[in-house]
């Protein structure tokens, strides 16, 4: 799955994102691409998706214009 957002209106890098989710509690580490985040949800364990889900629209509605 690859993240996207515009930075026009997410004022937030792809690296920044990925170094705020990694830092918090639980720590959660996605790729860095070129836009955003991508991740395989081939090692997740039920119900993981929906802690990071919850964690990026936090991260990202935090920094949003």
């Amino acid at each position: 799955m690859l993240i996207n957002w515009d930075p026009r209106r997410i004022h937030l890098t792809a690296q920044g994102c990925s170094k705020q989710l990694r830092s918090g509690k639980p720590s959660i580490v996605l790729e860095r691409t070129a836009t955003g985040l991508g991740m395989n949800s081939f090692m997740l364990q039920p119900g993981e998706e929906k802690v990071i889900a919850e964690h990026l629209v936090q991260l990202l509605r935090a920094h949003s214009a």
